[in-house]
């Protein structure tokens, strides 16, 4: 079973060129902020870096134009091996827009599950309007839904015939890896009028010494969400 993920109205804009060949600015940089170097490989030409959160300028990328979009990602027109520094503050707020309309929307074949579920935890709209909950309380309780009866693993779950891979998830099998639980989270948070998002990137850990960075590899790939 594979997955396949999409930014909807998704708009990318030119970035700006710095002051020296292959300098590029993203925001407004500061004393305080980090050095890094990356070595990526932009595998089949989509040109997507992979940038730390919080990146202000990329350096040492000698490439003819960049752009990024509302959503924080930062594409080349370059295929290959490529290398190059940036500078960053994993605090700093980023470029990302505030919500749309696109950060509540749910699938329509998920919307039963959806209800379900929050119906389940006290959190459908006719439940809130009875007994309203904070935004702290709401995601508070969809956290702890997750910790109860459901279980990680790394096995590719076949869905129920004519069933959604969420709404299997959260209805049948109550098992899966971090799409599952990631996706399902998001759409949770937005059935319950909390807008959010489904990111993936990577989680690093893995420390070289002998060339002092951080290796990342295919297996530290991860998803999460994130709420407003």
């Amino acid at each position: 079973q594979f997955s396949t993920w999409r930014a909807d109205n998704s708009v990318f804009n030119d970035v700006p060129p710095g002051t020296a060949e292959g300098d590029w600015v993203l925001g407004p940089v500061s004393e305080q902020d980090t050095t890094l170097s990356i070595s990526s490989d932009l595998e089949r030409g989509d040109g997507i870096l992979t940038l730390p959160r919080g990146t202000a300028a990329i350096t040492a990328l000698p490439v003819e134009e960049m752009q990024n979009n509302q959503y924080g990602a930062v594409q080349v027109n370059a295929k290959g091996s490529a290398t190059y520094q940036v500078r960053f503050q994993p605090t700093r707020r980023t470029a990302e827009t505030r919500p749309t309309a696109s950060d509540l929307q749910i699938p329509k074949v998920d919307k039963a599950a959806i209800e379900t579920v929050l119906t389940q935890l006290g959190l459908s709209a006719q439940q809130q309007a009875e007994q309203p909950l904070s935004e702290g309380e709401i995601t508070r309780k969809i956290a702890a839904y997750f910790q109860e009866d459901f279980k990680y693993s790394l096995d590719l779950l076949t869905p129920a015939p004519d069933t959604p891979a969420v709404s299997d998830f959260l209805l049948n099998t109550q098992a899966g890896h971090c799409e599952y639980f990631a996706s399902a989270t998001a759409l949770l948070l937005r059935g319950a009028g909390i807008p959010a998002r489904y990111a993936v990137g990577y989680s690093a850990h893995e420390f070289s010494p002998l060339e002092g960075q951080y290796v990342v590899r295919s297996r530290d790939a991860h998803a999460w969400t994130l709420v407003y």
